[in-house]
């Protein structure tokens, strides 16, 4: 009996660290890889810069032509590329402002990724992009030409409402047809999201395309309950798929006629696992009038285009309980992994 515990244990410390070993792995092949990038880039600038700016320093000391090294730091905050630009090196400037917000949104297009290559995409992107910030930094740290009235009133234009501008539409194309990316304020599915912890949750939508049985989703929900549409954007966990019929019998959700425990996370929530609560009722809340004029009666049958769907902490959520099924329209994408706290970082369940 105790043999066979103890090759139980070991089958479990097999299996579970699986995926964190190839992330410990990953992670030293990428700091091996970033720092060598790290290292070749720096080297290579500075050997440039130094030739080019030996002059130029002694001639600065003398006509005071050129702004002392921090200048170029702020530069750099305020426009990644401008310190380069207005030394000169404008075709450097370009590569580094491109190379920069390309690294940008493909991490978040890495994090949207499901599996170990998401995770390892993250993991590589996120070093990748601090390693990116930290040589802008260190090559920026030079001295930079005098912009003068008319320079730096360019200089704030292009950073202040060409860069905004075009960095906002950009990023609001980039999430509303990629990749959405946010902070959970709601405790509707909590333990899976800790609004408290202020989880920030990747949303993939350009690679979502079939909803499945078991997936946490953004949707809209409209109905009584959320007026506005902005109000309506909601992650929740899809229970039911088009043609189930699905009821609730307290802390199971039924579809079909049988307990849905597949995929293992129903199971966990249903039998209390894990700090989840079970399902409820509509009935057995304690809820004001108005909003129990509004539950939907089960059992339900879905249409050929509609899906039931329920928050994992289903005493706190406002879901299909209250305003029906949602339309395929309706879902936005699939939430794929918590990129932040770092402690909280890995794949949705």
């Amino acid at each position: 009996m105790n043999g066979l515990g103890k090759n139980a244990r070991n089958g479990r410390d097999n299996k579970i660290p699986v995926q964190n070993r190839i992330l410990v792995a990953s992670f030293q092949v990428v700091r091996a890889i970033a720092l060598s990038f790290f290292r070749y880039c720096v080297l290579s600038y500075r050997d440039v810069e130094m030739k080019d700016t030996k002059g130029a320093s002694g001639d600065a000391k003398r006509d005071n032509r050129l702004y002392p090294p921090w200048v170029g730091i702020v530069m750099t905050f305020l426009c990644p590329g401008a310190a380069q630009f207005f030394s000169g090196k404008r075709l450097l400037a370009i590569n580094l402002f491109l190379v920069f917000f390309l690294v940008f949104f493909l991490f978040f297009l890495g994090a949207s990724l499901p599996g170990v290559w998401g995770d390892f995409a993250t993991v590589f992107l996120l070093l990748l992009f601090f390693t990116l910030v930290a040589i802008l930094l260190i090559i920026s740290y030079c001295p930079t030409k005098r912009l003068g009235v008319k320079g730096w009133i360019l200089f704030l234009f292009f950073t202040c409402v060409l860069g905004d501008t075009i960095g906002l539409y950009s990023a609001r194309a980039f999430k509303a047809y990629f990749v959405h990316g946010g902070t959970v304020m709601s405790s509707s599915m909590s333990p899976t999201f800790s609004a408290d912890r202020r989880d920030f949750v990747i949303v993939n939508k350009w690679l979502y395309k079939t909803p499945r049985r078991g997936d946490v989703i953004l949707c809209v929900l409209r109905g009584p309950l959320f007026v506005k549409e902005t109000l309506g954007k909601q992650t929740k966990r899809i229970v039911g798929l088009p043609g189930d019929t699905v009821d609730i019998e307290e802390p199971y959700v039924i579809v079909n006629g049988q307990r849905l425990v597949n995929p293992a996370i129903f199971a966990k929530i249903s039998t209390s696992q894990e700090w989840h609560s079970g399902y409820y009722r509509a009935e057995s809340m304690d809820l004001p009038i108005s909003i129990r004029s509004s539950i939907v009666p089960l059992p339900i049958t879905l249409g050929p285009d509609e899906y039931f769907v329920l928050g994992d902490n289903s005493y706190h959520s406002a879901d299909s309980r209250f305003i029906g099924p949602i339309k395929r329209e309706d879902i936005l994408g699939r939430a794929v992994r918590i990129i932040y706290p770092l402690s909280r970082f890995g794949q949705i369940e």
